[in-house]
């Protein structure tokens, strides 16, 4: 039998949180395998592994490119293996074509730290949303009638660009200016 466990179990009988002779029972031959974070060298290969048997499932036939890899490689992987399949199935899945290059890994990953924490969601969300309100450009916007572009009433656009720090030089396509 082989079983995994996140846990030190050795230390949850110590604590009498678990059953000591379930644990000898269990503890035969244990094989540690660090997590993904610390064998950022295995990420390429596993990924190229999961492409394929995603493939195998679809007619497609992608394959994923350097840089987007090296934003795999940087990532922390909390979730271990189990999440690096399911981002490589969903970049599969969601891009068109054979190529995933960086704009097909998911903006959480491409962010970049800051101080060594993992952003959260609703940063990943709000970096998403400035990048597309200022990839719109403003003038675009209040020409072709402000949010209904991007599925907003007006006043409700104005209201996210305020929220999200957006100069209206930014706002307006330029790339390079500041988040004010």
């Amino acid at each position: 039998m082989i079983s995994a466990n996140q846990p030190d179990l050795a230390q949850r009988v110590a604590q009498k949180q678990f059953r000591e002779d379930l644990y000898y029972r269990l503890c035969v031959v244990p094989i540690r395998v660090p997590p993904l974070r610390e064998r950022a060298s295995d990420v390429r290969p596993l990924a190229e592994y999961f492409l394929e048997e995603s493939a195998a499932a679809t007619t497609s036939n992608p394959n994923v490119w350097m840089a987007s890899v090296a934003a795999l490689e940087k990532f922390g992987w909390p979730g271990n293996a189990r999440e690096l399949k399911n981002v490589i199935e969903r970049m599969a899945i969601l891009t068109p074509g054979e190529r995933l290059g960086m704009d097909a890994v998911p903006l959480e990953i491409r962010l970049p730290e800051e101080n060594g924490a993992r952003s959260s969601v609703q940063d990943a969300r709000d970096a998403g949303e400035r990048e597309h309100i200022c990839g719109s450009g403003r003038e675009r916007l209040e020409r072709l009638g402000g949010g209904r572009v991007l599925g907003l009433e007006r006043t409700n656009l104005h209201k996210r660009i305020r929220a999200l720090g957006i100069r209206a030089s930014r706002a307006s396509g330029q790339r390079g200016a500041g988040v004010g």
